[in-house]
């Protein structure tokens, strides 16, 4: 009988729905993909997510608790409108954190994660530079 080994690999994050839910719809609001006012409905989320609507519910409490959205009475939740001062706290905490995240990754990094990372930088200055990205003067 033969046997199997195992090599290690990238371990898979234990993330709840409701966190990964989360994740989305904060991603979603701080870059401006879901504006200021809009509405949030339960049931879309979750079939946008294919999840159940329980889950969905808890991560709008959660990001209600953040301030990032509002529970109104008859409306259900609704994009909060931040200050600039909100906004820049939110970005300057998100730029500490992924700092020491990096911090913390690079060890463990390999040289075709580096190399991946770098192409995807190239990509996004190439998109950034392009005619069509432009504000017109």
């Amino acid at each position: 009988m033969a046997t199997v080994t195992y090599t290690k690999s990238t371990p898979i994050p234990r993330q709840s729905l409701s966190a990964a839910v989360i994740e989305r719809l904060r991603d979603k609001i701080l870059s401006g993909e879901l504006r200021e006012g809009e509405q949030l409905r339960q049931d879309a989320i979750a079939t946008e997510f294919q999840i159940s609507r329980i889950p969905v519910r808890e991560a709008l409490s959660h990001l209600a608790a953040e301030g990032l959205i509002t529970i109104v009475a008859n409306r259900g939740a609704v994009v909060s409108a931040l200050s600039p001062d909100e906004i820049m706290q939110m970005f300057e905490t998100r730029a500490v954190l992924e700092c020491y995240m990096l911090r913390h990754a690079i060890p463990n990094m390999k040289q075709e994660d580096f190399q991946s990372a770098e192409d995807i930088l190239v990509h996004s200055l190439s998109i950034m530079k392009s005619p069509s990205r432009r504000i017109p003067k």
